[in-house]
């Protein structure tokens, strides 16, 4: 083994300062997101403050330790945001352009592949009753839609996890694996549909 002397330490924030002399426009912020558990909603408030703003072609950048599960729901969440640029920016142009069909604007028809097992659909209960209670299942669909694209490829997407689809591998490995206690389980399963109906809240308020 070789041993190296450690002559200095950088963080991160000091070498985001030097980037930015770089890329002038460069903005950092830094979301302490809690990576065993769900995200808290002032987390998703940090991302869409810092969002608030910038031209809807402005390059998202995120990552955290590992680049799993909080990067993937930051970028979903950066994601369901630009929809909202988009829908808005579309609806600006139906009120200035006379004669335009926001419905021809819209191309994406995205649809749930209705061959998959229920809690892969992302149909759990809490979904349910949110769906129900906002009587918005449009929601869904568009919430369903980015999870898809930033999963692997098998789902269509380009990134490397399936956050619907973890929440029901996850509960199939508990039903069917060495049990955990009944507590933890319920904590580990609450926390994942915690993230999922969180994201389709926030779709929704948008």
């Amino acid at each position: 083994k070789k041993e190296v002397e450690v002559k200095e330490v950088v963080t991160l924030s000091k070498v985001i300062e030097g980037l930015k002399e770089k890329f002038p426009g460069l903005v950092h912020m830094r979301i302490p997101v809690c990576n065993s558990a769900a995200p808290l909603e002032t987390d998703f408030d940090i991302l869409v403050k810092t969002l608030i703003g910038t031209n809807i072609n402005t390059p998202v950048i995120i990552n955290d330790q590992v680049g799993l599960s909080r990067a993937t729901t930051g970028c979903v969440a950066a994601c369901l945001f630009k929809e909202f640029q988009i829908s808005a920016s579309f609806e600006g142009l139906v009120e200035t352009v006379p004669g335009v069909n926001l419905d021809l604007l819209k191309m994406d028809r995205y649809k749930m592949d209705p061959n998959k097992d229920a809690l892969f659909r992302g149909e759990f209960e809490v979904i349910k009753e949110l769906v129900a209670e906002l009587k918005d299942e449009g929601a869904k669909n568009e919430c369903d839609k980015v999870i898809d694209k930033n999963g692997p490829a098998k789902t269509g997407g380009t990134g490397i996890k399936q956050l619907r689809e973890n929440i029901a591998e996850s509960n199939l490995a508990m039903d069917h694996g060495p049990m955990p206690p009944g507590f933890l389980k319920s904590k580990i399963i609450g926390q994942q549909s915690t993230k999922y109906s969180t994201r389709l809240a926030v779709h929704c308020l948008q």
